[in-house]
């Protein structure tokens, strides 16, 4: 159980009925479930089952906000308000999961096929989730996944 306080409490039930459930609270310790690291995710705008798909798998995972992207057109204005954008890149010499900086970075996951070379060249920070072509939809949600992971903060 979760008490108002943000507690995470075990109790051990000791009578239930139809009324009433009595118990013990045996072990107390603090919930905090939302990660630390605040990690945005700014995807560029897809199809919409899709996009839903990101929007509702990331919020679960513990995305801390998003931005959705018009490719080709809106990067400037998003690169305008991030402080720590990290381009995901296909086959980028640097791997997510060993970027641990910066804490709370802005992913920029790319449309179908790819960041355009202008696009890719308007980032300093690129980092790749390995070999495997992902749909834009399914990068999303693992690199939010590597990202906590190498910050731990899932």
């Amino acid at each position: 159980m979760v008490d108002p306080d943000g507690f995470l409490l075990t109790v051990r039930l000791d009578h239930m009925s139809v009324d009433r459930v009595e118990g013990v609270v045996v072990v107390e310790r603090e919930h905090r479930p939302e990660p630390t690291a605040h990690i945005t995710i700014a995807i560029a705008n897809l199809p919409a089952p899709a996009l839903e798909l990101v929007l509702s798998r990331c919020t679960e995972v513990g995305a801390f906000a998003f931005h959705i992207v018009q490719a080709e057109s809106k990067v400037e204005e998003l690169l305008a308000v991030t402080e720590q954008p990290v381009m995901l890149v296909r086959g980028a010499a640097t791997h997510l999961a060993g970027l641990s900086e910066p804490r709370d970075p802005t992913l920029l996951i790319g449309p179908e096929g790819g960041w355009s070379p202008r696009e890719e060249a308007l980032v300093a920070t690129k980092a790749g989730l390995g070999p495997r072509n992902l749909r834009a939809d399914t990068a999303a949600v693992v690199a939010l996944g590597v990202a906590l992971a190498a910050r731990k903060s899932l």
